[in-house]
């Protein structure tokens, strides 16, 4: 039986005319498909059941944090800043002391976030208004009680 290395049949290779290449691609080909067809078919029982297992865990965390959510929504404070000189609308729906990072979406809006990731305000970049204008602001909320 003959020993096989990297090194000779790298040395094998290099002797091989064109046709011989081709039909040693055309091998190699054969067995990188034979491959793919080969792996193991995923278990879908076992997806079904870390589908379930996931759901159950997301509903567990749901319920967990509504409580932490309509507390906030008891204390929730919007803050909006107009800068004519910058050029700049500012609104603030979280604690800006907890800003740890900005990320620019592309549109001129800036995004802060907390160290969380979640979003506590935003700024719009260019915001002109017409000279003689007054900033006029709204806010229309609705409340519905969430009970557990």
């Amino acid at each position: 039986m003959q020993t096989f290395t990297k090194e000779t049949l790298k040395q094998d290779i290099d002797r091989l005319n064109d046709q011989q290449l081709k039909q040693l691609a055309d091998f190699i080909a054969f067995l990188k498909f034979q491959s793919k067809l080969s792996q193991p078919k995923p278990d879908l029982n076992q997806f079904a059941h870390l589908y379930q297992e996931f759901a159950d865990e997301d509903r567990e965390l749901a319920e967990m944090g509504m409580t932490e959510y309509l507390q906030s929504l008891e204390n929730a404070e919007i803050n909006i800043y107009h800068d004519p000189k910058a050029n700049t609308l500012t609104i603030w729906f979280g604690d800006r002391q907890t800003e740890y990072v900005c990320e620019e979406t592309g549109n001129k809006v800036i995004l802060m976030k907390n160290q969380q990731g979640e979003v506590i305000g935003f700024e719009k970049l260019n915001y002109n208004l017409a000279a003689n204008t007054n900033l006029k602001i709204s806010l229309e909320t609705t409340r519905s009680i969430i009970q557990n």
